[in-house]
């Protein structure tokens, strides 16, 4: 009765098309903080602590968290909710969708966020230090290749703000 998927970690961009079947079986994503249905559209789910991000590209998707009231977010719109409810709303972030083009987008950024979203694209273990943590950041960085890309990314993160990157070990280095 429905086109299910389960997102159990990360990302994913989805972009429905018509169920073949009648009657039509809608397309649901669960997360362990509830239930999105796509209503005709475009969007995508991340994954982030304890918490999800739903960036709706096309059309509108019903979030239904586990404990909270079933919110519907049209184009255009994005919202994080937890297992409680929608926590805050605002304009969809087109760097949600960057990824899937090999590029992570940052529009005044802060440090700390825009690496724990580099970290889900590459093999090693990123730190950042508490007082470089707000540092804002802009820019259009490669991930098409995460091993030969993450080396520019950090280059490039030294260029533009005043931090350093420290090799802790062959899997873990320090901003």
């Amino acid at each position: 009765g429905l086109r299910r998927i389960a997102l159990h970690a990360g990302e994913l961009l989805i972009a429905t098309a018509p169920d073949p079947l009648t009657p039509p079986r809608p397309l649901v994503v669960d997360t362990r903080m509830g239930r999105l249905t796509a209503l005709g559209t475009r969007f995508s789910v991340l994954l982030d602590g304890g918490a999800c991000v739903l960036t709706v590209f096309e059309g509108a998707v019903r979030i239904s968290p586990q404990a909270g009231t079933a919110e519907i977010i049209h184009s255009g719109h994005q919202a994080r909710f937890t297992r409680h409810g929608v926590a805050a709303t605002g304009a969809a972030m087109r760097a949600r969708e960057s990824w899937t083009q090999g590029l992570l987008l940052a529009e005044d950024r802060r440090l700390d966020d825009f690496v724990a979203e580099l970290q889900l694209h590459v093999p090693v273990r990123l730190e950042v230090a508490a007082e470089v943590a707000a540092l804002r950041l802009v820019g259009v960085y490669p991930l098409h290749e995460p091993r030969r890309d993450l080396p520019r990314v950090l280059g490039a993160l030294q260029a533009s703000l005043p931090v350093r990157t420290h090799i802790v070990d062959s899997r873990h280095l320090r901003i």
